[in-house]
């Protein structure tokens, strides 16, 4: 059970995220794409759409393959 206080408030701790090798390789072309289509930099905790991306930005977000 919640406090409704607190309903939607952000959490008080954060933890730390370490990624593989490959998993780093993917967020390094994803910040790359990211800065292309936004024309800004990117720093690791950017919400794409809040930064003015729409959904059809997603689109021009190139798939792997």
């Amino acid at each position: 059970m919640m406090n409704a206080s607190k309903y939607g408030a952000a959490a008080e701790t954060s933890e730390s995220v370490e990624l593989t090798a490959e998993e780093q390789e993917v967020a390094e072309k994803m910040r790359e794409t990211w800065k292309a289509i936004l024309n800004i930099d990117v720093p690791d905790d950017l919400d794409f759409f809040k930064a003015g991306a729409g959904s059809m930005d997603v689109v021009r977000a190139p798939t792997s393959g």
